[in-house]
């Protein structure tokens, strides 16, 4: 594993989480959420979480995390240059919503990526390339029946210069597969190597694991001839929702909400992972 080797960490919306993960200096992509589609559903479970400014309005029902919005435009102005931030949908938008979720978000067009975690055809990447972004991650679920099918379709509809496909063992499997405890992520995972070889489109492995656990996922990707470029991980590096919290930060004269998610300790795991 190289320099080039991607680390990217999903759900950094605030500063403190930002430098939380610049502290492992391999980590470099940071997922940025637009998944809350139902915004009165989004607004009642973060009350949990004690949010110290709650009349955000959302008029045009975006995806958005309206109450981290503040905190996550703030952030951008951080984002060093060897960290590309990638935004995240996880169902189908128009173009000018997906457009106004990145403009909303402050992200630089300049060097970024949109993460798509629902299934996706020919047109509607045509249609993301030449209007928002060249440069796209395609979410696929490590349990879905049609696998092999989509995987395959993936393969012809991406471009391997600019693109990735993410194999995903997590949770959070969107509307792609439904996730399943039981099963073991290692098994499963070897079942499905051998249909990815010689892949066109390299692949980001996907899983809130521990270093252990990822290496022996790597190691069995090892022993075949796939083109794999990195790792993402969300929950393995948050603190326990029960810790959780909206707190007030103060940033060369702005205030606003911020929700910090993100432990140095369970950063710290990995930095010798590489």
């Amino acid at each position: 594993m190289n320099n080039n080797y991607i680390f990217k960490v999903c759900r950094v919306h605030n500063l403190i989480d930002l430098e939380t993960v610049k502290s492992n200096t391999n980590v470099n992509m940071i997922g940025i959420h637009a998944v809350y589609y139902n915004q009165e559903e989004y607004k009642n479970s973060e009350k949990k979480y004690n949010p110290i400014y709650s009349n955000y309005e959302n008029t045009d029902q975006l995806p958005i995390a309206t109450f981290e919005l503040d905190s996550i435009r703030e952030m951008q102005k951080y984002i060093p240059d060897d960290i590309i931030p990638v935004i995240l949908f996880q169902r189908t938008l128009t173009i000018e919503k997906m457009k106004k979720c990145i403009e909303l978000y402050n992200i630089s067009k300049k060097n970024f990526y949109i993460q798509l975690h629902y299934r996706i055809n020919d047109d509607e990447i045509i249609n993301i390339k030449s209007k928002l972004s060249k440069n796209i991650i395609a979410t696929i679920g490590i349990y879905q029946d049609d696998f092999t099918e989509y995987f395959n379709n993936l393969q012809k509809i991406l471009n391997n210069k600019s693109d990735y496909i993410l194999i995903d063992l997590s949770e959070h499997q969107s509307n792609l597969s439904i996730y399943d405890k039981n099963v073991d992520k290692l098994k499963k995972l070897k079942k499905v190597i051998p249909k990815i070889q010689n892949n066109k489109i390299p692949i980001i492995l996907a899983d809130d694991t521990n270093p252990v656990t990822m290496k022996n996922y790597l190691d069995e990707i090892n022993k075949y001839n796939i083109s794999i470029k990195g790792i993402d991980m969300q929950n393995a590096v948050e603190f326990n929702k029960e810790k959780q919290k909206y707190e007030l930060l103060s940033d060369k004269g702005a205030k606003y909400q911020i929700k910090v998610r993100k432990s140095n300790t369970l950063m710290k795991n990995w930095n010798n992972f590489f």
